[in-house]
């Protein structure tokens, strides 16, 4: 199939907590899904839109005009509102989008993306292109709340709320607010990154405290500088003692420097950072409005936990505790990111691509770890990867068509309700 370029109306939508039911109420998430299903597939074939992607509990729908998206999101609102209501998340924004037979890409699905992330469940958020669309609309009400900057998103995008009766209605902030809180919502511990740390290196301390040890070379590196001087002062007096009595006490020294070499070794890369990366301490002292300190060391060391099993290949218990991390932040790039490995691991592509997504939303920017983790070869080797570089990524595809004349169909005089 030729790829086809294409102006549309992008709906985003994602179930609010749906990750963790699925472990904690297995039977009742199904029971959702369906319904879920049910619903969208109705309210789709009402309003003429398409849903192209169904990536676990996210939905990503085209539409040929932004009225219908908005009527259809409008209903589908309405429809989960029933007993037992689901907690529906809709961003939608109108923009270029290319498809083909590997999928649907383009920079309008990511901003809509990011718009149906900051929604709150039960509302509509839209950007000013489907507002300036539906200003007119006879029934469909909205309001304004700002320009936000949006995660990985050039520029800064007016956005706004629908109103209807039965809609959720966010709390009015100021763009400057929402700038602020975003910035505090970013994940607050470092990705375990097995070599693409920033800042200090743990293979860089640990070739010191093997070839340099006795100097006290590591700890000035680790910035240790207390540390530095006593390993110097011990080192001069083993020396001097070492000359008087004729006996290698020096050998001590040594010894240590090879013990440290190997703790630092062996040491996992999160705790490293942690410990001796002053950018990722601050990100893991910072805590939320309402956490305490203590809930915060809790949240740290179930991470490492989860790592742990992750890396001893019980990938199943390692999404339980994966997830009760983003039942606290749903935004912690990093649980989102192993996450991705572990669906992947377990040829989950919908839920892998869900989590690679999400992690990206949320901060997480090594790039290069997503083309070469052996944990994510098996999402690699699906067709719609390649629009996931091209989207998430930043990867040019191999070409693109030229923009056709007619980039917006007509349709009908809009439906009412």
């Amino acid at each position: 199939m030729t790829a086809k370029r294409q102006l549309a109306a992008i709906m985003y939508c994602d179930i609010a907590g749906f990750s963790n039911l699925k472990y904690s109420d297995s039977l009742l998430a199904e029971q959702i899904r369906t319904r879920h299903l049910t619903v969208f597939t109705e309210a789709h074939e009402k309003y003429h839109g398409k849903i192209t992607q169904h990536l676990g509990d996210t939905t990503l729908s085209i539409f040929q005009n932004a009225a219908e998206a908005v009527e259809c999101a409008y209903y589908i609102q309405l429809e989960l509102r029933r007993n037992p209501e689901i907690p529906l998340r809709v961003g939608i924004h109108s923009g270029e989008i290319v498809h083909d037979d590997q999928g649907v890409y383009g920079d309008g699905l990511k901003v809509a993306s990011r718009v149906e992330r900051m929604s709150e469940p039960g509302s509509i958020l839209i950007t000013a292109k489907v507002h300036d669309d539906v200003k007119s609309h006879p029934w469909i009400t909205s309001q304004n709340l700002g320009t936000y900057k949006l995660d990985d998103v050039d520029g800064e995008k007016e956005l706004y709320v629908v109103t209807n009766r039965g809609l959720v209605v966010p709390s009015y902030r100021s763009p400057s607010e929402h700038r602020d809180q975003s910035t505090l919502v970013q994940s607050d511990v470092p990705v375990e990154n097995s070599g693409y740390t920033e800042g200090k290196s743990k293979l860089v301390a640990a070739l010191l405290a093997l070839l340099l040890g006795p100097t006290g070379a590591h700890r000035f590196y680790l910035g240790q500088r207390f540390r530095a001087f006593l390993y110097i002062a011990a080192t001069t007096i083993l020396t001097i003692i070492s000359f008087e009595e004729h006996a290698p006490y020096l050998l001590i020294m040594f010894i240590v420097s090879l013990l440290d070499a190997v703790l630092l070794a062996v040491m996992p890369s999160i705790e490293f950072d942690i410990k001796f990366n002053e950018k990722w301490r601050k990100r893991v002292g910072t805590q939320k409005k309402g956490e305490s300190k203590k809930e915060n060391i809790v949240t740290f060391r179930l991470l490492k936990e989860a790592v742990k099993k992750f890396e001893s290949k019980q990938f199943d218990q390692a999404v339980v505790l994966f997830d009760r991390i983003l039942v606290k932040d749903k935004r912690n790039a990093v649980a989102h990111f192993y996450l991705a490995c572990c669906f992947s691991m377990l040829r989950d592509s919908d839920d892998a691509f869900y989590h690679l997504e999400a992690a990206i939303g949320s901060g997480f920017e090594d790039f290069d770890r997503i083309e070469e983790d052996k944990a994510l070869k098996y999402i690699r080797t699906q067709s719609r990867f390649q629009a996931f570089r091209h989207t998430y990524l930043k990867v040019p595809l191999a070409s693109l068509p030229s923009p056709s004349s007619n980039l917006l169909d007509k349709r009908p005089p809009l439906s009412s309700i």
